[in-house]
């Protein structure tokens, strides 16, 4: 083996390692993120009235999860099947927010039938007034 052959031997397993390194840091940080996003949910729904700031910080970790699993999925495929990558993806940075705005919804379409229902004049509009 030449010097030449050694030395790029020697350079791509330390790429490799770095790499793995650099993976399982990843697949720690990310870890991390859920579980913070876990405890502000948890915190969210232990508070009587929504509050901004959690939500704010939610998304805010939910971009980074967002932005270091799709990293993750393109730098190293085979790793993110074997630790469910695109999963964790869908789950913590999609179906929250996804909830969230469900539940938005549902709640803005309550108080509209109250407010209906409580006082609109028995549900008869102006022009059905003039027959």
């Amino acid at each position: 083996m030449t010097e030449r052959s050694e030395i790029y031997e020697v350079m791509s397993s330390q790429d490799s390692n770095n790499s793995d390194y650099s993976i399982q840091a990843k697949l720690s940080q990310a870890k991390a993120l859920q579980a913070k996003l876990n405890a502000l949910a948890a915190e969210q729904k232990s508070r009587p009235k929504r509050s901004s700031s959690i939500e704010e910080k939610a998304s805010a970790v939910r971009l980074q999860l967002c932005h270091l699993l799709s990293d993750l999925l393109l730098s190293d495929p085979i790793t993110s099947l074997e630790q469910d990558a695109i999963g964790r993806t869908w789950k913590y940075c999609f179906y929250g927010h996804i909830k969230e705005i469900e539940s938005r919804i549902a709640r803005e379409k309550s108080k509209a039938k109250k407010r209906k229902a409580g006082g609109g004049g028995g549900g008869m509009t102006p022009s059905s007034d003039a027959s």
